[in-house]
């Protein structure tokens, strides 16, 4: 569903809400004599609940179509390992921030790395021995999530990662990396 239909969905159910709230004043100003005035009313008040969740589940849908996901992968190629960033996600991840740090609660250095496609593979451009490798980032929707893989683990999270990530400089990683479609 795309943004115009979808604003246009969200104004026709506040407006059907409006005009039910003022049937329902109306009715209850006049006599209820009518049973079948108040049927009507009992229906069109549960087919307002149903639109409603109806409108919750395309919101959600909606935004995880777009949603990029950053794994961290550990790549052999030729004996030599190689850290690989991959968007298994829907959606392009944007403004992305990549820190490396120990086990411990140290993160030592952080880039600013160009936008990732959706099902595309890149060098992490993080090398060095390290323990821990994050990224925090956007979707196309300006929402933000964060990955941190440690460990053999690796946590998805909305939101702008931990506090600390703040604190880091990052520099812009200046080199263009092949991109390896999955």
């Amino acid at each position: 569903m795309n943004k115009q239909r979808y604003l246009f969905f969200k104004y026709g159910l506040v407006l059907s809400i409006v005009l039910l709230l003022v049937l329902l004043i109306l009715q209850l100003t006049e006599s209820l004599e009518n049973s079948f005035n108040y049927l009507t009313l009992v229906f069109s008040f549960f087919a307002i609940c149903i639109s409603l969740y109806s409108c919750k589940i395309a919101d959600e849908a909606y935004h995880s179509s777009l949603r990029p996901i950053l794994v961290f992968v550990l790549k052999n190629d030729g004996g030599k390992k190689r850290w690989m960033i991959e968007n298994v996600g829907n959606g392009a991840a944007l403004n992305i921030r990549i820190y490396r740090g120990d086990l411990k609660t140290d993160w030592l250095e952080g880039k600013k790395f160009y936008p990732i496609p959706a099902r595309t593979r890149i060098e992490c451009p993080l090398q060095d021995a390290c323990n821990r490798l994050g990224a925090a980032y956007e979707s196309v929707t300006k929402e933000k999530y964060h990955s941190i893989c440690g460990d053999y683990y690796t946590a998805l999270e909305e939101g702008e990662g931990p506090v600390e990530w703040n604190k880091i400089p990052t520099q812009r990683h200046e080199e263009l990396t092949e991109r390896e479609p999955l």
